[in-house]
């Protein structure tokens, strides 16, 4: 796991893009791992879930000033 922090000017869709961005490297070093006989298995911790916003999570959220997406979010689709 990588922490992967919020910064306030971006919006939850950018948020959310670099989360997958930090998701793909952690596999790729995984599979690495794996390849090299690395990684030992382990049992699986009690984690938690977090269910989809409702209408009044995202009322608050918007209200703390906060952007579900941003039209110059479209830039993130078309970087190398």
């Amino acid at each position: 796991q990588e922490k992967v922090f919020f910064q306030a000017s971006e919006s939850l869709h950018n948020h959310n893009f670099r989360c997958c961005q930090s998701g793909g490297r952690l596999l790729v070093e995984l599979l690495g791992q794996i390849y090299n006989g690395k990684v030992k298995s382990k049992k699986q911790q009690k984690g938690t879930y977090y269910s989809w916003p409702k209408e009044e999570d995202v009322k608050q959220y918007r209200k703390k000033g906060y952007s579900l997406i941003n039209l110059s979010d479209i830039k993130l689709y078309f970087r190398k």
